[in-house]
């Protein structure tokens, strides 16, 4: 029996990804904290429109206890994301 030959399927084309827009970020914290985004440092908040990468970005927090929390926020490209939190409901990082 001989090996059968199958016909070679077309090649599909990968479509590039799309780099995503940045946005806007404002970010209100009680107390106050310093932000980190990776290893770039963003400041102190409050912080009022800050341009960063669009969707899910998660933030270093440091408060004034030197405690990190962090913060998962959906930037959305293009637009101005608000948001107000209590350090103390946020978990715990490193």
């Amino acid at each position: 029996m001989e090996p059968r030959l199958r016909a070679a399927r077309p090649h599909r084309a990968v479509k590039p990804a799309r780099a995503v827009e940045p946005g806007t970020l404002t970010l209100v914290t009680q107390p106050y904290a310093r932000v980190l985004l990776r290893d770039r440092e963003l400041g102190m908040t409050p912080l009022f429109n800050v341009s960063v990468p669009g969707g899910r970005q998660t933030l270093r927090l440091i408060g004034s206890d030197n405690q990190t929390r962090l913060l998962t926020v959906d930037v959305a490209p293009k637009r101005l994301t608000t948001v107000r939190v209590v350090l103390d409901s946020l978990p715990r990082g490193r």
